[in-house]
């Protein structure tokens, strides 16, 4: 069993199951309209930009999320994988999605992505 303070370097964070608490709930966006049209809802897991979902980082201006339900079944994936394409496909599925197309249940949680995502930037 995996250390939830000494995680595996060859392991994903997304891949250590045992060590995740839950997130704040979220609404997800479609990240191809210039509208704010709401296609479901998740759990936000992380905005760091090494985080990484099959083994690829969510990079910078996305976040990883938890997919519970959608709204519309064939919307797609702002980054599909070879397996799930559209968000009715991604249902307890971790995805990257980008962040501004995300509404966090709080302002409290909003502020802790930015400060989160500030301290991750790279130039």
């Amino acid at each position: 069993m995996l250390s939830a303070s000494k995680p595996r370097a060859d392991v994903s964070n997304s891949e250590i199951s045992d060590q995740w608490k839950g997130g704040p709930r979220c609404q997800i966006m479609e990240w191809c309209s210039a509208d704010d049209v709401i296609i479901g809802e998740g759990e936000f897991c992380s905005a760091e930009q090494s985080y990484k979902i099959g083994r690829i980082p969510i990079c910078r201006n996305a976040a990883a999320i938890l997919v519970k339900s959608f709204v519309d079944v064939e919307a797609p994936l702002w980054r599909p994988m070879p397996t799930v394409s559209t968000l009715g496909q991604s249902v307890g599925t971790k995805i990257a999605w980008q962040f501004d197309k995300l509404i966090l249940d709080t302002e409290l949680d909003s502020l802790t992505y930015n400060k989160t995502a500030a301290s991750s930037v790279k130039y």
